[in-house]
């Protein structure tokens, strides 16, 4: 009986704030499950195209998981004015969308895409000045540098071509058309897999290039998505096309509402990397060794994020359309459906992670020392996965709503501060190790997930007019 009262949604929606008749529990997770399932198999299939991309990384020499693991902070500091900018559009196209307003949403596609691409040219010319300075600030070592170098200044050209593909697909996923960016992603990312196996040793007729390799599959995979991604604005059956007659004609109230929700994004995204940046740093210092242990359960943790970031992103649309047709009760019961779906996969992620961690370090290390420190942090991450995805769920649905400015404040404390001064203390003060740095993310997961549940179920959200 508690369990069946703990999935019904006649129980997520109190009398009080109902506006209307709801959908039957079958109707709601049917309605739900159809949006969620593509934008699921998408995150997941991405984090598995990582996961055997970097088991490929870790053979082609010793210090080369170490090398591309450093890599990816910096990188994803370059990618935060167009996390902002994806941001917006999931939360304007799909209220757009649920106000039946399809200029408004192309409009808003549009708009974005010209602003993005002005940014990406100014992204271009910074990261390659700095690439050395940067990565060196990061923790890279002489014997990680070199092949850290290559890596990056490689995959930031696809990072370019990612933010574009990721800003159409955001467009896409606020109409509902999930499973188009679910074939993008997945050509994309399968694409790279394929050439990363080729280019990394050198199989068949290709050159043996090592972590080059990797890096230049990346971004033939980057440029594929994007690729096909253009091409879904060009369906007629699609709500969404590619209109130049909006690129640079800016209209204030569009304007308005993406400065609005991307400053909020964009300084949560900020600060989030900025304190896992530094987080990564306090990590890197311990050496080589350490910092390969904990590149290969960042790897592993990352299974946890593809479940919460494709119900995040279905969470988002169904937030955004149904507070565009004036029933945030709707946008409150879906929130809760996809939370309620979350703590599912929790359960079996605990129970993989828990038990199976052996195998799991073993996939990327025969190194007897990394793989036993590994397994000690996967117990870590075991008790982490079973707050993450319901955090991921909840901050989700808010920047669905547009509420993002909350979201930046729990970061800025949970992330910059919190996070790294106890990761330093646990790791360089009291001599714990790597396996201090996951005891402090276990921490600001944990906090994170109880400050956004309480922010989601307070409601103040639904409030907001964009």
């Amino acid at each position: 009986m508690f369990y069946a009262k703990l999935f019904s949604n006649e129980y997520m929606v109190k009398p009080s704030r109902r506006l209307g008749e709801l959908p039957t529990n079958r109707e709601a997770y049917t309605a739900f499950i159809l949006l969620a399932w593509p934008a699921m198999l998408e995150s997941l299939f991405v984090c598995m195209a990582s996961f055997i991309d970097n088991m490929m990384v870790a053979g082609a020499s010793k210090t080369a998981i170490a090398a591309v693991g450093l890599t990816t902070q910096p990188r994803m500091l370059f990618y935060i004015p167009f996390f902002a900018i994806v941001g917006a559009v999931t939360a304007i196209v799909s209220r757009r969308y649920g106000e039946k307003n399809l200029e408004g949403a192309n409009r808003c596609l549009a708009q974005a895409t010209s602003i993005a691409a002005l940014i990406a040219l100014l992204t271009l010319i910074v990261a390659f000045t700095i690439a050395e300075k940067l990565l060196l600030f990061a923790g890279a070592q002489p014997d990680t540098l070199p092949e850290a170098l290559v890596y990056f200044k490689i995959t930031i050209v696809g990072l370019m071509f990612t933010a574009f593909s990721n800003i159409i697909n955001a467009a896409q996923r606020g109409t509902g058309r999930t499973r188009i960016t679910m074939r993008s992603s997945v050509t994309g990312n399968l694409l790279n897999i394929v050439l990363t196996y080729f280019l990394i040793g050198g199989v068949w007729i290709f050159p043996r290039l090592g972590v080059k390799g990797a890096a230049i599959a990346t971004l033939i995979g980057n440029f594929t998505q994007f690729v096909i991604s253009f091409c879904s604005l060009l369906l007629k059956s699609s709500d969404l096309h590619f209109c130049p007659r909006f690129l640079f004609a800016y209209e204030k109230t569009t304007l308005h509402a993406m400065l609005r929700v991307g400053s909020g994004a964009g300084a949560e995204q900020l600060l989030m990397r900025v304190g896992m940046f530094l987080f990564a740093k306090v990590v890197a210092e311990l050496g080589t060794e350490a910092m390969t242990t904990h590149q290969i359960c960042m790897n592993i943790i990352n299974l946890s994020f593809a479940c919460g970031d494709g119900l995040a992103a279905a969470s988002a649309a169904m937030v955004g359309q149904n507070l565009g047709r004036k029933r945030p009760d709707l946008s409150l019961m879906y929130g809760k459906i996809a939370q309620r779906i979350a703590w599912i996969f929790s359960g079996m992620l605990f129970l993989l992670f828990s038990l199976g961690g052996r195998w799991l370090m073993q996939l990327f290390s025969q190194d007897e020392t990394i793989i036993q420190t590994g397994v000690r942090v996967l117990i870590v991450v075991a008790f982490v996965s079973l707050t993450q995805s319901s955090q991921v769920v909840f901050t989700g649905s808010l920047r669905g709503a547009g509420d993002t400015a909350y979201n930046a404040v729990v970061s800025f404390f949970s992330i910059d501060i919190m996070r790294p001064l106890v990761a330093y203390f646990l790791c360089h003060v009291l001599g714990i190790g790597v396996l201090g740095a996951w005891f402090a993310l276990m921490l600001d997961q944990y906090v994170r997930f109880a400050c956004m549940t309480v922010h989601f179920y307070k409601g103040k959200w639904m409030k907001i007019k964009l």
